[in-house]
């Protein structure tokens, strides 16, 4: 869909990110990648979340967005409302999701959620209205073991990297004390914290967004050795999925930003950190010796490589 064709049926798309200073420069570089590929770049208000970011990065990512048109504010993490809870590797600024809707202006009806680890390459003005009215829209966790420990089906469990929600409906049926109770009840069983809450929360209650707008890099691996009846997208889905994404979602230790991954998708991450005010940071495991073994995996690329080559995986609408 063409954004400028419906361009004017749009308005204000509220898009809320959550990181500390590790994820600093990752984040601004998905904010890059949203603010390049939108023609409706004055429609958008960022809302970071900030988990101890320095000042010195936080100029970096207002002077990266505004001049785009599009506006940002700056909302300081909350840690009370975590307190007694134990959050683990994932810490308070992952679980800043589940506050959104109290923390975020009165006014904001519905936003769209974003991990800081992530490259948006299609319109996210087209995202924010397929989701419509709905609690939440989400896309499929395709891993078959996100899900156990809840009881729920592959199916009806979805990832949390990328979310519309519907603020309004939150707070009229007090989603943030369900969240964080069922945080309190169930966190010595859950494989993922914040994502397992919100699964648990909203079961029956989500819908079901494309495949193409959170392709997690372990979307071929999952087609390929883990595809059954549970899947909620069929084969030619993921297939398209993964030769067209619309967001790219580097879950997992293997980040694009480090030497070690090897994914056919991280040409993107560097594509649009050679535009960015980040353009000239090393990686962040830079060192000789690590680029010495990434050098010399050559089986491991050849594999990477043979696993997309009949896929046409093709960055022709990246901005």
């Amino acid at each position: 869909m063409n954004s400028a064709s419906h361009s004017s049926n749009l308005k204000r798309i509220s898009i809320v990110a959550s990181c500390d200073e590790n994820y600093a420069q990752h984040l601004g570089i998905m904010f890059l990648s949203i603010l390049r590929n939108t023609d409706n770049a004055g429609l958008l208000q960022f809302f970071l979340i900030n988990n101890r970011i320095s000042p010195t990065s936080l100029k970096t990512i207002k002077n990266l967005v505004e001049p785009f048109g599009a506006q940002i504010t700056i909302i300081e993490a909350r840690e009370k409302p975590f307190e007694h809870i134990d959050t683990g590797r994932y810490g308070a600024e992952s679980c800043q999701r589940l506050i959104m809707a109290e923390i975020l202006p009165a006014d904001v009806s519905q936003v769209v959620y974003l991990d800081s680890d992530l490259i948006v390459i299609d319109d996210i003005c087209e995202l924010a209205v397929m989701a419509g009215d709905a609690p939440l829209a989400a896309v499929e966790n395709l891993s078959p073991k996100a899900c156990q420990g809840l009881g729920l089906r592959r199916d009806s469990y979805f990832n949390a990297g990328v979310l519309v929600a519907n603020l309004d409906y939150w707070r009229a049926h007090s989603i943030q004390l369900k969240l964080l109770s069922y945080l309190r009840d169930n966190q010595d069983t859950i494989r993922h914290l914040d994502q397992c809450a919100l699964n648990g929360v909203f079961e029956g209650k989500w819908t079901r967004l494309p495949q193409r707008w959170n392709l997690t890099v372990d979307a071929f691996r999952a087609l390929k050795h883990h595809y059954d009846s549970n899947c909620g997208y069929s084969k030619q889905e993921l297939a398209e999925a993964i030769a067209s994404p619309s967001i790219i979602h580097f879950i997992g230790p293997k980040k694009p930003w480090l030497w070690n991954c090897h994914s056919e998708y991280k040409a993107f991450y560097d594509h649009y950190k050679c535009l960015s005010p980040w353009k000239n940071c090393p990686r962040q495991d830079s060192s000789f010796r690590n680029a010495l073994k990434s050098s010399l995996a050559l089986r491991r690329r050849y594999r990477q490589w043979d696993r997309y080559k009949n896929l046409d995986i093709r960055p022709n609408n990246i901005g």
